[in-house]
């Protein structure tokens, strides 16, 4: 069975023969809300290429605009982070603006059994978790 990347399925660790079936766990993460998107944001995440991501800045910096506002959300903090301080170094003298906040995701489990058919019964449950994020806005100085 093919799973999205945001359907994580957890088994259960009992077995029928240790007891009561503890059914399947299936956790569904919704994507974050983002902020509105314009040609110069970037959004980070831990599966980003470093360098791309790095180069992409770069030319925006030199660009008319001469600004980019970087984003990153939990372990991407750090990755934003480093990103913009290197653009810094990089590219001369920039400003640098930033703010932290916390950003709330929602999360869909279902749990149930698996049937012959391979149909899913449900039983929806939604939890909600709190992350940090950080917003780094890089611009030259006028």
């Amino acid at each position: 069975m093919l799973m999205s990347p945001e359907t994580e399925r957890v088994q259960s660790e009992r077995t029928p023969r240790d007891g009561p079936w503890i059914p399947d766990v299936t956790r569904r993460r919704r994507p974050p809300q983002r902020l509105p998107r314009s040609q110069s944001d970037v959004y980070l995440t831990t599966r980003s290429d470093f360098r791309g991501q790095f180069a992409r800045c770069r030319r925006l910096v030199y660009s008319a605009q001469g600004e980019v506002q970087i984003h990153g959300m939990g372990h991407a903090v750090s990755r934003a982070i480093n990103l913009a301080l290197r653009v810094q170094a990089e590219c001369g003298p920039l400003e640098l603006w930033t703010q932290t906040s916390t950003v709330t995701l929602e999360e869909q489990r279902s749990m149930g059994c698996l049937d012959d058919v391979d149909v899913f019964d449900q039983e929806l449950e939604s939890q909600s978790r709190q992350i940090s994020a950080i917003h780094i806005r890089l611009y030259r100085p006028k």
